[in-house]
């Protein structure tokens, strides 16, 4: 053999494949690099090299947290100060859903083929059509979206409205709130008000997490005016965690997939880049980001995370 030929095999066997590349994101929504303020500024992710190692991924009471732990805990730092985790739960930086949650989200990005449309159920359509109230200790949803916006306590402390203004194919806590049927979202996404409302419910959703929908169509969202304090209280109240998961099957049931993306790619470079919502990153890497219903969108987000998180242990 040539030396020229048996140099190409040598150096062929010993190269290394580059970092892997998500699709070109300018063919996805509201996948711009770094984040925007509000103002208009925008600001690339910071380098971490010297603080990674003082800071993994927190521990959320989320879906994907079935596991449990039998190692002792070890303090550590994260932007809200000291909290406590797992070795084993550090370890576990993936995008890689458990079991059970990957059966979950793969039932609904299937869209439930076991269940049963029951046309004599419609009081989602209702509430939704603004003609009766949620139960328990509710009001109509016109009234929510004029008189709740902004209720930071109301908002935190109600548990049973969230299960009304996003409605799933899966009981919830609240009994007095009904399952999603098929017949009604296939009205509330004809109905022009109706659909206009979903949008209103998660605007109001994101400003109470620090967020804003800039724009409507591509969903994209930046901070709001109000992140610090919201960033803050997102981080601490892992209960809101499973109130994400309700929203963004409810969005795709609901007619509004488009905006999951983008609302997943936000998170994410907060959780992983910033440490701002450091604490949210285990239920988007495990479970949010899988209730992506098209396959290539749920391949490049997982993509973009892991290319995350390897650039933040540089």
């Amino acid at each position: 053999m040539p030396k020229s030929q048996k140099g190409q095999k040598q150096g062929a066997a010993t190269s290394t494949p580059s970092k892997m590349k998500a699709t070109d994101p300018a063919s996805l929504p509201g996948t711009s690099g770094g984040f925007v303020v509000r103002d208009g500024s925008k600001k690339g992710g910071r380098n971490r090299s010297d603080d990674r190692g003082k800071s993994d991924h927190a521990i959320s009471d989320s879906e994907s947290d079935t596991s449990s732990d039998t190692e002792p805990v070890t303090p550590r730092k994260t932007w809200l100060g000291s909290v406590f985790s797992s070795p084993k739960r550090q370890q576990a930086r993936t995008t890689s859903p458990s079991a059970w949650c990957a059966r979950d989200t793969e039932a609904y990005r299937n869209r439930y083929p076991n269940k049963r449309d029951n046309k004599s159920l419609n009081d989602n359509w209702k509430f939704y059509n603004n003609e009766i109230e949620s139960k328990p200790r509710g009001t109509y949803i016109d009234t929510m979206h004029e008189h709740w916006f902004g209720d930071y306590s109301l908002l935190e402390e109600h548990h049973g409205y969230i299960q009304w203004l996003f409605p799933i194919r899966e009981m919830g806590m609240n009994r007095q709130a009904q399952e999603l049927q098929l017949h009604e979202a296939e009205r509330i996404c004809k109905d022009p008000k109706c659909s206009d409302r979903v949008v209103k419910s998660y605007e109001l959703m994101l400003h109470f997490w620090g967020m804003h929908l800039e724009d409507r169509q591509k969903g994209k969202i930046v901070r709001g005016d109000n992140w610090k304090e919201r960033f803050r209280n997102l981080n601490r109240s892992s209960h809101n965690y499973l109130r994400i998961t309700q929203i963004l099957k409810s969005l795709g049931e609901l007619g509004h997939e488009r905006l999951k993306l983008p609302f997943l790619k936000f998170v994410l470079h907060e959780a992983i880049v910033e440490r701002t919502l450091a604490n949210a990153e285990r239920s988007c890497l495990h479970y949010w980001i899988h209730t992506l219903r098209d396959d290539k969108q749920r391949k490049w987000i997982q993509i973009y995370a892991d290319n995350l998180l390897a650039e933040s242990k540089h």
